[in-house]
């Protein structure tokens, strides 16, 4: 029965042996008290337009994070350069590095790193609260993550403010 599943495994692993549901009883009965909004019974539904608009614009501002280069602006701050320019014409945090210095390439990897961490921290706070509020399963919010952690990955590699030449991924 899908009451005896540990909420970490998939839907169709189960614990078979009685040994192994004796041993983890009391972290399964924790784990269902920790994640029970996880699971719901299938005779309810949620619309998918409850999850089109909040994805859409998930994607939409996790790009746009994603196409801000910071090589590109720690560049011009540190030697009113552009890095596209210089070294190996690639505007990554090598290049920076090589071209420009440790300063500006320890700026652009600390930023390049912190604009998906942002856009992924997004996704799971907009999912969360909605999920929560429409009943519906948490996994979604997986997805949601992927799918902001992508698209900040295409930004950076092809961003719209910098004619899509952007870092390497």
């Amino acid at each position: 029965s899908h009451s005896r599943i540990w909420p970490a495994l998939l839907p169709w692993q189960e614990a078979r042996s009685s040994r192994l549901r004796g041993t983890f009883s009391a972290t399964l009965s924790q784990s269902r008290r920790t994640h029970q909004a996880c699971w719901r019974s299938n005779d309810s539904h949620v619309p998918s337009q409850t999850f089109a608009l909040p994805v859409l614009a998930i994607m939409i501002v996790s790009y746009l994070l994603g196409s801000i280069s910071f090589s590109i602006i720690s560049t011009k701050m540190f030697s009113k350069e552009d890095i596209r320019t210089m070294g190996s014409g690639n505007a990554g945090t090598t290049n920076v590095l090589r071209s420009v210095g440790k300063r500006a390439a320890i700026l652009t990897f600390v930023f390049d790193i912190l604009k998906c961490v942002i856009s992924v921290l997004l996704a799971k706070y907009i999912l969360e609260y909605i999920c929560a509020a429409s009943n519906a399963p948490f996994y979604i919010v997986n997805y949601g993550i992927y799918l902001a952690g992508f698209c900040c990955s295409i930004g950076h590699m092809y961003p719209i403010f910098f004619k899509f030449k952007g870092g390497k991924g």
